[in-house]
């Protein structure tokens, strides 16, 4: 229950932020937006007006989203937004971004089913199996007074295995959710990028993030050095950890290019280069 109301949280989110980008395109203010969209969505009244709330208080838009549970990665890029003056297509590109998330979120939840719905297919034909099939089986080989076979005490034992096998998955899987709801955001985007089934899409989507976030900001004049002040004074994870790493490594006389490839969770073809002057 829990996992469908935050999938359907982010899919609000990711609505909402497409939608206001849609809006302010199309010359409506973000004030007006958000009350348009207010009448979109009744049901979500609260929401609209705490957002509005905290907006009239003098919060910052990334900021009122960061009270609202939104992802602190897309608050960064809102937040950087209002330095390379970008607000309306980082809005799009946010949506995108969750978008993209959620159908992998979905996809993975339906891998994770797949055992599950295997193990209770099997866990019913070995049921059956025993129930019905094996004690014939004995009989047969006690009517000839013949030893049964290893093949059938293994399958009388067969629930054992089955349950061995839950026990061990749930094991695993609840110790390192606990793990890493209390790891930070550096630490998550590497057990991801090093996650054999998610390594290539988390590379993928942190550098691609990353990339376009510097050359924006690179490109409203900002130098490297300032752009990492930035981040390091926006409280909102994984920016943050990543431009304190970065920032000491280049003081360590690290280049750029070399102070990222320190990073797993970014393409190791990620070169920095030097504009002509």
């Amino acid at each position: 229950m829990a996992l469908s109301t935050r999938l359907t949280n982010q899919k609000f989110h990711a609505a909402l932020l497409q939608q206001l980008s849609d809006l302010l395109n199309n010359g409506l203010s973000l004030e007006d937006g958000l009350r348009f969209l207010q009448q979109v969505y009744p049901q979500r009244t609260a929401f609209f007006k705490a957002l509005q709330h905290d907006l009239n208080s003098g919060l910052s838009f990334d900021s009122c989203l960061r009270r609202q549970q939104f992802p602190p990665i897309i608050c960064a890029q809102l937040h950087f937004s209002k330095t390379h003056w970008q607000f309306k297509q980082t809005l799009h590109d946010c949506a995108t971004a969750m978008n993209y998330q959620i159908k992998q979120v979905v996809l993975l939840r339906r891998l994770l089913y797949y055992p599950f719905v295997l193990l209770t297919v099997l866990a019913l034909v070995i049921g059956l199996l025993q129930t019905f099939i094996v004690p014939q089986i004995e009989l047969l080989f006690a009517h000839n007074e013949a030893s049964p076979p290893f093949l059938l005490l293994l399958l009388k034992k067969a629930h054992y295995g089955l349950i061995g096998t839950a026990i061990i998955s749930i094991g695993l899987f609840i110790p390192i959710k606990h793990w890493l709801a209390h790891q930070s955001a550096y630490q998550q985007a590497l057990f991801w990028s090093e996650f054999r089934l998610s390594a290539h899409i988390a590379k993928l989507y942190y550098t691609q993030l990353f990339a376009r976030e510097f050359s924006l900001l690179l490109k409203s004049g900002l130098s490297l050095q300032q752009i990492l002040q930035l981040s390091q004074s926006n409280h909102t994870g994984l920016f943050k950890d990543v431009a304190v790493q970065l920032n000491n490594e280049l003081q360590s006389g690290l280049s750029f290019s070399e102070a990222l490839q320190k990073h797993p969770f970014f393409f190791t073809a990620v070169r920095y280069h030097r504009p002509a002057r």
